[in-house]
């Protein structure tokens, strides 16, 4: 498995999924169980770009794949990628993922990137973001700069006694003095 597992909380967490070599399926889909049922216990937004080498392209039917929607539906995540990621000669399969537990937050950007550099396809999504809550009230604070005077600002700062800053560690107290 290789990929990114984005948790958002405050702070954001970025889970690097590294490759888990001579792994079988089954504890693979076990750890990536525990890991997604952690995430939907804290009700946390899950966004996770994976390589699980399982075929989700439809008509696929072998019991990895359909193991791992299972576990898909069980924690309502949505598979926003639909066409292959993965393009050989011999074969076309969906093997890189973008899953989400939030997909009403994710953009219409999202998608499958063919770089030519690999096999594999690259895979994205954009999360939607809101810069202002409705009915909160938000008040700017601004300086004009228009009637600015240099030699006053540097006699200014010349003028204080900057020992007393020195004294204390925090900065709050220091912004006080």
């Amino acid at each position: 498995m290789n990929g990114l597992l984005l948790s958002l909380r405050d702070p954001i967490q970025a889970i690097p999924c590294v490759h888990l070599v001579q792994t079988t399926t089954v504890i693979l889909f076990t750890v990536f169980e525990r890991v997604i049922d952690k995430i939907d216990a804290e009700n946390l937004e899950l966004y996770q770009l994976v390589d699980l080498n399982c075929n989700l392209l439809p008509d696929i039917d072998d019991n990895n794949s359909s193991y791992f929607l299972n576990i898909i539906d069980i924690y309502g995540l949505t598979q926003l990628i639909t066409e292959p990621t993965r393009v050989t000669q011999y074969s076309r399969t969906l093997i890189d993922l973008c899953l989400t537990n939030s997909p009403d937050k994710i953009s219409n950007n999202f998608g499958v990137i063919d770089t030519g550099i690999s096999d594999h396809c690259d895979t994205f999504l954009t999360r939607k973001i809101s810069h202002f809550s409705s009915g909160v009230h938000k008040t700017a604070e601004v300086r004009q700069h228009k009637n600015f005077n240099e030699d006053e600002f540097l006699r200014d700062l010349r003028m204080n006694e900057w020992n007393r800053v020195s004294m204390h560690n925090n900065p709050t107290k220091c912004g006080t003095l």
